[in-house]
């Protein structure tokens, strides 16, 4: 496999780490919310689907260019006096796939919520367990296999990806489907 394919397999890893993390109150926040918030929360989640990979990850270059807006934004709240190299970094790839697959995991996750009859919900506080208790010992064990299905989703398709890892790594730290082509 090698150095590379290593590489891969951790910066997989990581990405389904970072998808699960914020994926899973993301889907929750979907799934609690009812009426148009629910549909609004929805379409925010589903529309960077609408916007190529490509554009995707050059918006994410440009946010994090040495002249970015966040770079601005930290330099004008005096956080730093020059500019952050945000940019070429195992961050930046980390960042980008994420923000790239987090739809997939979220949409998954929620899936998953979708799933998970009520009843079981009700039987939980009617039985004189209180919201957290409920959350913690009935629906959080329920969701894991979502969850376990989103990162493996998210896990397959960081192997393959190819446009952003190109674009925000640096030449040493080449991911496998870098060295395919």
């Amino acid at each position: 496999m090698g150095f590379a394919g290593a590489r891969t397999l951790g910066i997989a890893m990581w990405v389904v780490v970072i998808c699960a993390v914020f994926g899973y109150p993301t889907a929750l926040l979907i799934y609690r919310s009812k009426g148009m918030a629910r549909t609004m929360l929805t379409g925010a989640i589903i529309l960077p689907y609408f916007v190529a990979i490509l554009i995707r990850t050059y918006a994410l270059m440009v946010m994090l260019g040495r002249n970015g807006p966040i770079n601005k934004l930290l330099m004008g709240m005096g956080v730093i006096d020059t500019p952050l190299d945000l940019l070429f970094n195992r961050g930046a790839v980390l960042l980008g796939i994420s923000a790239v697959l987090m739809p997939l995991m979220v949409l998954t996750i929620y899936s998953g919520f979708s799933r998970i009859d009520p009843a079981v919900l009700r039987a939980g506080r009617s039985a004189g367990a209180g919201p957290a208790v409920v959350f913690w010992r009935v629906f959080f064990p329920l969701s894991l296999p979502a969850v376990g299905a989103g990162g493996l989703l998210v896990f397959v398709a960081t192997l393959g990806f190819f446009i952003t890892p190109t674009l925000l790594v640096r030449t040493g730290d080449q991911m496998f489907a870098m060295h395919i082509t």
